[in-house]
């Protein structure tokens, strides 16, 4: 049986993180398509489109799909019509730049253990950045 992704509970989880009217990045990696392997991006103040949009990608195959937590700037969204409140094939330059968030409110740490790609983690690695996660919110 196939997993397809349910736009409604994206959309809840949505309304969880941002503030209704932020502007966020979405963007999906390695998305197939019939030239290859595309980056798929699109910024938008609309959670029930993003979230639409976020479960196509995902169906498709996408190897990630992800958003920004942290506001962008409103004139990414309004900069390019073909990008707002929709996804397009990302070109060079029109993804988030660190000058494009407004303010930081999410501070996104990862604690993976440095080992090659494509090996999964061994259960002392998952303990060890249990214990990391742990320590760090307690610091913080």
């Amino acid at each position: 049986m196939d997993l397809v992704s349910d736009p409604a509970h994206i959309r809840q989880a949505l309304d969880k993180i941002i503030p209704a009217g932020q502007v966020v990045e979405l963007r999906a990696l390695h998305v197939p398509t019939p030239q290859g392997n595309r980056t798929f991006s699109g910024f938008f103040d609309d959670m029930t489109a993003m979230a639409h949009a976020a479960a196509d990608l995902s169906d498709k195959g996408a190897g990630g799909v992800y958003f920004t937590p942290n506001p962008v700037k409103r004139s990414l969204l309004t900069s390019s019509v073909e990008a707002s409140n929709s996804v397009t094939i990302a070109r060079r330059g029109t993804l988030t730049k660190d000058t494009d968030i407004e303010e930081v409110e999410w501070l996104l740490l990862d604690v993976d253990p440095v080992r090659e790609a494509g090996v999964a983690a061994t259960d002392n690695e998952k303990a060890s950045a249990g214990a990391t996660s742990r320590a760090i919110y307690e610091y913080l």
